[in-house]
């Protein structure tokens, strides 16, 4: 797929043993884990899915692999209650609300799942901010409870500690957040971190991988973009190597 052949979250270029942990959070069936624990077998990798069917195919492809030492759990991104599945027709693209927000969109709901903060997740799995880590995410829309005004400054400051968070950002206004709310809350961000979004070189040579290119703030109203943020300290010739 994508992840492995692309390498669209843009992981290949760090070297065995300068990540110590990473994080996934919408791990989906595990691809993204496996390929941070392949490119670097020592680091800690923490595998987040909420869905639990997907749940179920992602624990049977970890033991496919055998003692990969990749830790699963079935929990998402969330503000710590419970919340609820919305299932879609690719399982890739089901989203978890909460009770407010069913709400707000009526319908029948499927099973609640448990829910945790981005600071509740590194508290409770132990993931050690003095050290380099690396936050991939790709949660339908999870990510906007980062900027709840309770959770932004906690927040912030994980994503500061990162070398580097990839993230699937999900642009609107009625769910995700508008284009200027996440520019607020990049902006928040630019003293240490580079913003780069996600681009193909070339669309009709399958063998280019997804290119990210440095902008000041997010281009769209509207729709879902593939953005990277890079601590600045690690790009150039040292000790970031030119990434």
């Amino acid at each position: 797929g994508k992840i492995w052949r692309y390498d669209c979250y843009d992981i290949r270029k760090f070297k065995p043993g300068e990540i110590d942990t990473f994080l996934d959070i919408g791990a989906n069936v595990g691809s993204f884990s496996l390929q941070a624990k392949v490119l670097n077998p020592t680091a800690k990798v923490i595998s987040l899915e909420p869905c639990k069917e997907t749940f179920e195919t992602l624990l049977i492809n970890m033991k496919q692999w055998k003692n990969t030492g990749i830790e699963c759990y079935n929990i998402c991104l969330g503000d710590g209650t419970l919340m609820y599945f919305d299932k879609r027709r690719h399982d890739g693209m089901s989203k978890f609300l909460t009770t407010e927000e069913t709400h707000k969109w009526p319908k029948k709901y499927g099973y609640t799942i448990e829910s945790k903060t981005l600071k509740k997740i590194f508290d409770d799995h132990k993931i050690n901010r003095e050290k380099p880590y690396i936050i991939k995410m790709d949660c339908e829309g999870g990510e906007r409870f980062m900027r709840q005004e309770e959770f932004l400054e906690e927040s912030l400051d994980i994503i500061r500690g990162s070398v580097q968070t990839m993230m699937e950002v999900h642009v609107d206004p009625e769910f995700g957040g508008s284009k200027d709310q996440w520019n607020s809350f990049f902006d928040k961000l630019k003293n240490t971190h580079e913003l780069r979004l996600a681009r193909w070189e070339d669309k009709e040579n399958s063998d280019k991988r997804y290119i990210y290119a440095p902008v000041s703030e997010m281009p769209y109203e509207k729709g879902k973009m593939q953005i990277e943020l890079i601590d600045k300290k690690w790009i150039g010739p040292w000790p970031g190597k030119g990434k």
